[in-house]
């Protein structure tokens, strides 16, 4: 293994960043690579959601389907039958899809936030 004096310079900015990510898991211990991987994760559905075409699409359809089978379902004069069943099947399915994407962004986020304080911490001691 490498000492810390001991690396070649990363070749770009994807190279820096998996550098940093390693220096950190050396310094941080084993048990928190999970927290890496998840802040990793929850990155990569941020930048799913905001460049990524099929991430924009697939948000987009979500929350305009959970609209209109809100609507729909507010309209209705009763919720008995197939129609309503379909209707709040379509609205359980779009909720589904836009919780699972701010799940992983906010997972991501507290494990960024989690690695930032134990590394205070480890400034500190």
């Amino acid at each position: 293994m490498k000492e810390a004096h001991d690396w070649d310079p990363p070749v770009g900015p994807e190279e820096a960043a998996e550098h940093a990510e390693e220096q950190l898991a050396e310094r941080l211990g084993g048990e928190l690579s999970h927290l890496i991987e998840v802040v990793r994760f929850g990155h990569e559905t941020e930048l799913f959601l905001a460049k990524n075409r099929v991430g924009q699409y697939l948000a987009t359809k979500a929350e305009a389907d959970l609209s209109e089978a809100t609507r729909q379902l507010l309209d209705m004069d009763s919720l008995k039958g197939k129609t309503a069943r379909d209707v709040f099947q379509k609205a359980k399915v779009a909720k589904a899809v836009l919780l699972w994407l701010d799940e992983a962004i906010t997972a991501g986020r507290d494990a960024e936030l989690a690695i930032q304080a134990q590394d205070s911490a480890d400034d500190e001691a």
